[in-house]
């Protein structure tokens, strides 16, 4: 029965309880002197819309509030100065194996750009850059894809449950700013959806497997 004012009450009180659950975990590992010598990533796999604009829930759709998520990286000490990062940079949850490989020392060869690449590299090293500067994003159940260009800030996407297109300018705020979709938007954004979409259907060989 705890007031949240200015909060969903039920999503708050969960976030409530998960904060203290993490925070009693961290606190454990300063307790037993493991925590500077950890590795933690605090993220989650989808945000939820908690009546933006009368919008509930994250199953079926891709707005800005269900795509962004936070995403902290502890470093050990003795770690810092042996890598650099890009703060400003897009990240997405597929980078995180492959950013636990790299700091472990090892090399990373993704077999596929959707999976990802390190976040972080070694210092004097110059960065990977990632294969093109979209990227596909889905939803959790529905026939709803995105794509996210411009170094993150624009998201195309393309709503085959509500059967519509939208347009988002991730300005930084949760919501991020609606934008109209031109002819010249829709045609171009579905094309990089459906091109990629393309690229995961032939990697994992789709095509074949529906032949036999």
């Amino acid at each position: 029965d705890q007031p949240y004012p200015g909060f969903h009450p039920p999503y708050a009180s969960r976030v409530r309880r998960l904060d203290g659950c993490f925070g009693g975990f961290v606190e454990d590992l300063k307790a037993r002197g493991l925590y500077d010598h950890s590795i933690i990533i605090f993220t989650a796999d989808h945000g939820d819309s908690l009546g933006e604009e009368g919008r509930w829930g994250h199953a079926y759709t891709l707005f800005p509030e269900i795509l962004q998520v936070p995403l902290i990286v502890h470093l050990p000490s003795a770690m810092r100065g042996r890598f650099e990062t890009d703060t400003t940079a897009p990240a997405f949850t597929a980078d995180i194996t492959p950013t636990l490989y790299a700091l472990m020392g090892h090399k990373t060869t993704p077999p596929s750009p959707a999976f990802g690449q390190p976040l972080f590299w070694p210092r004097g090293e110059a960065r990977q850059p990632r294969a093109s500067d979209g990227a596909l994003v889905a939803s959790s159940y529905g026939s709803v894809y995105g794509w996210l260009n411009d170094n993150g800030r624009q998201l195309y996407v393309s709503d085959g449950v509500s059967l519509r297109d939208y347009r988002y300018e991730l300005d930084g705020t949760p919501t991020g700013r609606a934008l109209p979709v031109t002819p010249d938007d829709r045609r171009e954004g579905q094309k990089a959806i459906r091109e990629a979409i393309g690229e995961v259907a032939a990697f994992y060989r789709y095509a074949e497997s529906a032949a036999k």
